[in-house]
Order: C-alpha cells, then structure tokens, then sequence
C-alpha cells in the first residue's frame, strides 16, 4: 500500500511550511469542536429528540470529525507516505461531510423517499471517493462540480423534505448550504492569497450552521 501511495499520490509543491501550519491550526479548531458537538450528542441521545433523528446527529458529526482530523494531521505532517495517505483521505472525506449533513433530516422523516435519497447520496459520495482515488491529481473540474452538485441535490426533493421537518431548521441549512458554496469557490481558485486557509473558515462555518440548526430542532 505504500509503495502505490508513493507512486501515485503528490503532495502540492506551492504550499509554504507557515500556509501548512494556519492551515493545520484552523482545522485543528474545527476538531476541537467537532469533538464537542459529537459529545454533546452523545449526552443528548440518551434523553431527548427523536430517535432516527439521534442517530442521524451521531453520524454527522463523525462525518465531521473525519474530514477535520483527516484535514488537520495532513497539513500537520511532513512530507512523506502518511502526509500523501491523509491527503487523499482529506479529499475523500469532503463526499463524507456532504453526505453526512443530509443525514439527520432524511433519517428525521423516514419514509421510503429519503430513505432512498439516503442511501444514494451515501452512494454518490463512496463514488466520489472512489473516482478520487483511482484518478488521483486528473478531472479536478468534476470533483469540484460534484461536490456543489451533491450539496445541492436536495433541491430535487425540496418540498417534500421542508414540510416534514421543523420549519425552523430551513434558514440554518440553507446558510450552511450557501458557506460551503462560497468556501469552494475560494477553494477553487488557487490565486487568492490564503485560499485554502480561507476555505477551511468557511467548512467551519458551514458545520456550525448545519449543527446549531440540527441540535436546536432535531434534538430538542
């Protein structure tokens, strides 16, 4: 497995020693808080909330841990076979965190629906990964439109997601929909100074949003 992580995986040649390290910082934070909130979930689970919605929580904020710890150690690392592990990791886990912030809200309703819009946006996110993988450094264009693509895929059944679930959570989900979005754009375009650090701000933010909103109406 190394030897085809050394052959296959790069590591980006602009990126300074101190971009790495505000890099490592900001989602060193976002663990931190990750961690919280999946504490805070855990506590709340055994008392409150609906059920299916519980377990939802649970899994989005391991989707949350996932992507800060895969994103925090890589940019933390030396150069070197784990660093180039983690990166792929790091990339991968931005299908998990998307497909885990629909989580909570399908398992809220249910039904055969979005028990099925479940299963395939989980679907589309291990393809994501696995296109990841396989055509490492290759269609960057595409997991890029992916990305934006699966987030907002739920448009598709909007009417029958937002009447079946507190209409107060609505304003909390499309701010996390749209700080995501705008975090990708900085994402994309390497030009702007601190662009990654800036994106992982807005991953933050995205997280936060999704999470207050969940935990105020799905948990309460």
């Amino acid at each position: 497995m190394g030897a085809w992580i050394n052959a296959n995986i790069t590591l980006p040649r602009s990126v300074t020693l101190s971009e790495e390290k505000e890099n490592a910082v900001s989602h060193f934070i976002g663990l931190f808080l990750a961690i919280i909130g999946f504490m805070y979930v855990l506590a709340s689970s055994s008392a409150y909330g609906h059920p299916e919605a519980k377990i939802g929580m649970i899994i989005f904020a391991i989707s949350n841990i996932v992507l800060y710890a895969a994103s925090a150690f890589y940019h933390y690392l030396e150069p070197g076979t784990v660093k180039k592990a983690l990166r792929v990791l790091d990339h991968s886990s931005i299908y998990i965190l998307i497909a885990g912030s629909y989580t909570p809200i399908l398992l809220y309703i249910g039904d055969r629906l979005t028990i099925g819009y479940a299963i395939g946006i989980w679907a589309a996110a291990i393809i994501g990964i696995v296109l990841t993988i396989r055509f490492w450094g290759r269609f960057y264009p595409v997991h890029i439109a992916l990305y934006v693509v699966m987030g907002w895929s739920v448009l598709s059944i909007y009417s029958h997601v937002f009447s079946n679930i507190p209409a107060e959570i609505l304003p909390y989900a499309l701010t996390g929909g749209i700080i995501y979005t705008l975090g990708v754009i900085f994402y994309s375009v390497k030009k702007i100074p601190h662009n990654h650090l800036i994106w992982h701000f807005f991953v933050i933010g995205g997280s936060l949003s999704f999470f207050i909103g969940y935990c105020r109406y799905l948990l309460a």
